[in-house]
């Protein structure tokens, strides 16, 4: 090394002390994280999943007049008035919280019952749901399985009965307007204490309230007297 190399180096060094010190203290430099810790953007194929998940998310409620929705014309599932009333008589208890199905023309497809009783209750206007997804084929069989899939529903007599006989006897419930008769009743609940017909021990009588009005007030009946078969 000549005499000259050293003062450049020494010169050049002294020009970067001065550099850095202006810059004031280095910051250290952030380390890339793993490529495992790093969140990825994730792709779902969707193209086998259930419409449910999809169409679900597009369902939405509408009120509309039920004056103006259509019954189907091929409608196998049938309605009596008597039915009509009970369904009435739910709507008045609990609410109209079942909506009604239909499609892009206020055709119904679901709640056929439920309007009528709507009708019979004189309400303005009941929920809707507009069903988009579904071909005229689909709709046709939809309105049958809606109605056979819950007809293949069964009950548990013991815990049925012992529903019916707690919203009676301790909430004083009226339970005829779960649709079941008052001997029904009687039945489930006898059958629950272990009651023998003829064993003299008849069940407890619900309470009043717990008794549709035919049930609180019977009518009077005729008996006629049975005439001799001849001989």
């Amino acid at each position: 090394m000549d005499a000259y190399t050293l003062p450049a180096i020494s010169a050049l060094l002294r020009f970067l002390a001065v550099r850095n010190l202006g810059r004031g203290p280095t910051r250290p430099r952030r380390a890339r994280p793993a490529a495992f810790l790093v969140p990825q953007k994730v792709v779902c194929d969707r193209s086998s999943a259930p419409t449910v998940g999809r169409d679900m998310a597009a369902l939405k409620i509408v009120y509309k007049d039920p004056g103006q929705l259509k019954p189907r014309a091929k409608k196998p599932r049938t309605h009596t008035r008597r039915q009509i009333r009970q369904i009435a008589a739910s709507i008045t208890e609990f609410g109209f919280i079942n909506p009604i199905l239909i499609d892009a023309a206020n055709g119904i497809i679901a709640g056929h019952g439920r309007v009528e009783a709507a009708k019979l209750l004189g309400m303005s206007d009941v929920p809707t749901v507009r069903v988009d997804h579904l071909t005229p084929a689909q709709i046709r069989a939809y309105v049958i399985a809606d109605n056979r899939l819950a007809e293949n529903a069964g009950w548990d007599r013991a815990l049925l009965a012992l529903e019916l006989q707690e919203l009676s006897v301790h909430h004083n419930f009226d339970v005829t307007i779960t649709g079941f008769e008052t001997a029904e009743i009687d039945l489930l609940i006898r059958d629950l204490n272990g009651d023998s017909p003829e064993g003299g021990c008849a069940p407890a009588p619900l309470p009043a309230r717990c008794l549709s009005p035919q049930t609180r007030f019977p009518k009077p009946q005729t008996c006629r007297p049975r005439s001799s078969a001849p001989s």
